[in-house]
């Protein structure tokens, strides 16, 4: 009867291993797919550094923008037309009738001329 236990014992260290083994490998076949994953050459770092250099592009590109249409805003608020870049040159609008002249005006020479005085 003990040699039987001793037997059952010795097996249950033996599945013990087994299953030991077989989580290693499962383990260690996880980690080489999710290091691939990571850095390969088109794996996540590298999506994230195009990323950023997009991005960091995309931020330049509406910077300048930002500043052309700024310099463009000035110009005509001071009356001298456009940027000349984007050949033709942004004018003052024509009034409608129901807005008269000075309104446009009072930002040019700093009145704030309503159109009722």
């Amino acid at each position: 009867m003990e040699q039987k236990l001793i037997r059952i014992k010795d097996r249950n260290k033996g599945i013990t291993l087994v299953a030991l083994v077989v989580t290693i490998i499962v383990l260690m076949i996880l980690a080489s797919i999710s290091i691939g994953a990571v850095f390969s050459e088109k794996g996540i770092i590298q999506q994230a550094k195009d990323a950023k250099k997009e991005r960091e592009n995309a931020l330049s590109t509406e910077e300048k923008n930002l500043n052309k249409l700024l310099g463009e805003y000035k110009n005509s608020m001071d009356g001298t037309g456009g940027s000349g870049s984007e050949g033709g040159d942004v004018t003052t609008p024509t009034p409608t009738p129901e807005v008269p002249d000075n309104r446009y005006n009072r930002y040019k020479t700093g009145n704030n001329v309503d159109s009722k005085g």
